[in-house]
């Protein structure tokens, strides 16, 4: 059985914002994600010769993005469990 995050169970509207604010997250942490591996890595000093395309790493990209968006909605029964489980040693209701 699947248990969702009370996103799912909100109004509409408030659904929506969560919505276009995970979005929002989730681009702003791909371009400054972008924006270190320029940083870091640099631009290559010579030009290689090199069988790679500008589209390899697409799909390990996507699959990543994926697994992320997934977990954004959805937890596993038993971590759902252990945020329950945290929340009432500290005290507050989930």
């Amino acid at each position: 059985m699947l248990l969702l995050t009370p996103i799912l169970f909100v109004p509409p509207v408030a659904a929506l914002l969560c919505l276009l604010v995970r979005l929002a997250l989730i681009a702003s942490f791909c371009g400054i994600l972008k924006q270190l591996t320029r940083v870091l890595i640099g631009t290559p000093k010579a030009t290689r010769t090199s069988d790679a395309r500008a589209w390899d790493g697409v799909p390990a990209m996507a699959l990543l993005l994926g697994g992320l968006l997934v977990f954004s909605v959805w937890l596993p029964a038993p971590v759902l469990r252990l945020i329950h489980q945290a929340s009432g040693v500290v005290g507050v209701k989930p």
